[in-house]
C-alpha cells in the first residue's frame, strides 16, 4: 500500500507548493480540493479567541455573526443598537430600579421598623412585665397608648446611635476583610474554610462594636421622665429565620446588658408608667435559669409580636416596590 502525498514531500514548509520548482515528472495540484488531504488547520482550543467550550471556528468566508463583527471583536450589544429587543429594560433603568429597591429596604430595615425594636426590646429586658405581647394585637394597642401619652419621638428613640453603631461594624468588617484573608462575603462556591473565616470576621467585628451596641441599647430601651430582588429577598430570609432561633438568647443577653445601668423603661403592660431596672443575675446561666422559674419557657419569647409586626411592615415595603418596578417595566415596554 504506497503513501498518499506528493512527491518531494519532506514534511517541512509545505504550504501549498514545493520550496523548489517541480521537475517535469512532478504532477502539479491544480485545486485546493486535492490539497485539502494534507494541509488541515489546527484544530480548536477551548477558551482561545472568542470561542467558547463545544464551539468551533468558522469555516473561512462564511458570514460572521453579529452583523460581521471580526474574529477578536465585541459584537454591538448596546440597549439603543437596531437589534435591541423591544421589551428588555436598559441598563440606566436597571441600575435606578435596583437603587430604589435597596434604598426602600434600607429605609424599612432601619426607619420604619425602629419603633418595632424599641418595644422588643424595652419586654425583652422588663422582668417585671405580666403582659408576654406575644402576638402583634397587644403590642399595637402598646405602640398607641405610648405615642399617645409620650408623642411620636418614643418609639423612634435611639435610632441615631443605632445607625452609628452599624457604620462603626460595617468600617470594622471592611478594614479587618482588607488587611486580613478572612472573605466578607461567600461565593456559590463555598468550602468549609470560607465558611470559618467569614463567621470569625464576623465574630471580630462583633466584639470590636460590642460597646458601642450596649450604649446604642440603652438609648434605645430607657426612657425619659419628661417624656437588583434575589438578594434581598434572601437578607430577609436570613434576618428572619435569625430573630427567631435566636430570640431567647437575645433575651438574655439585653437583660445582662442592661443590668447595673439604672436604666428606667417604659410600663409595657399599661403604656403610661415608667419602671427602673434593678436585676442582680450572677451570669448567663443564672439568667437563664431564673427566667426560666420565674416567668416560663415564654419569658424568653417577652415581645416577639412586634417582630411579627416588624417583618410584616418589611414585606409590604418589598411587594409594593416589586409592583411599582415591574409597572414601570412593562410602560417602558
Amino acid at each position: 500500500m504506497h503513501p498518499r502525498r506528493p512527491e518531494g514531500f519532506d514534511g517541512l514548509g509545505y504550504r501549498g507548493g514545493g520550496r523548489e520548482e517541480p521537475g517535469p515528472g512532478a504532477r502539479p495540484f491544480s485545486s485546493a480540493a486535492e490539497l485539502g488531504h494534507w494541509v488541515t488547520s489546527p484544530p480548536d482550543i477551548p477558551g482561545s479567541r472568542n470561542l467558547h467550550w463545544g464551539e468551533k471556528t468558522p469555516p473561512y468566508g462564511a458570514g460572521t455573526p453579529q452583523g460581521g463583527a471580526g474574529l477578536n471583536e465585541e459584537p454591538n450589544l448596546g440597549a439603543g443598537g437596531p437589534g435591541a429587543g423591544k421589551g428588555a429594560p436598559g441598563p440606566q433603568l436597571n441600575r435606578f430600579a435596583g437603587f430604589g429597591i435597596g434604598l426602600a429596604s434600607l429605609f424599612t430595615e432601619n426607619v420604619l421598623a425602629h419603633p418595632c425594636i424599641v418595644l422588643r426590646r424595652q419586654c425583652q429586658v422588663n422582668y417585671h412585665a405580666r403582659n408576654y405581647h406575644l402576638t402583634p394585637f397587644t403590642i399595637v394597642n402598646i405602640m398607641y397608648s405610648i405615642n399617645k401619652t409620650q408623642g411620636p419621638r418614643a418609639l423612634w428613640k435611639g435610632m441615631g446611635s443605632t445607625f452609628i453603631v452599624q457604620g462603626i461594624t460595617l468600617g470594622t468588617e471592611g478594614i479587618i476583610s482588607e488587611f486580613t484573608p478572612l472573605p466578607r462575603e461567600i461565593s456559590h462556591k463555598w468550602n468549609l474554610k470560607q465558611i470559618g473565616g467569614h463567621l470569625l470576621l464576623k465574630g471580630l467585628t462583633h466584639v470590636i462594636a460590642m460597646p458601642f451596641y450596649s450604649a446604642s441599647l440603652i438609648e434605645t430601651v430607657q426612657s425619659m421622665l419628661d417624656a437588583y430582588f434575589p438578594e434581598l429577598i434572601a437578607s430577609f430570609a436570613a434576618s428572619l429565620c435569625a430573630d427567631v432561633m435566636l430570640y431567647p438568647l437575645e433575651t438574655v443577653l439585653h437583660r445582662l446588658h442592661i443590668q447595673g445601668t439604672r436604666t428606667i423603661i417604659d410600663n409595657t403592660d399599661l403604656g403610661y408608667e415608667v419602671l427602673p431596672i434593678n436585676t442582680q443575675y450572677e451570669g448567663m446561666r443564672d439568667c437563664i435559669n431564673t427566667i426560666k422559674r420565674e416567668e416560663g419557657m415564654l419569658g424568653f419569647y417577652k415581645g416577639f409580636g412586634a417582630v411579627i409586626v416588624q417583618y410584616t411592615l418589611h414585606v409590604a415595603v418589598l411587594q409594593l416596590t416589586k409592583i411599582i418596578y415591574s409597572t414601570l417595566l412593562q410602560n417602558v415596554s
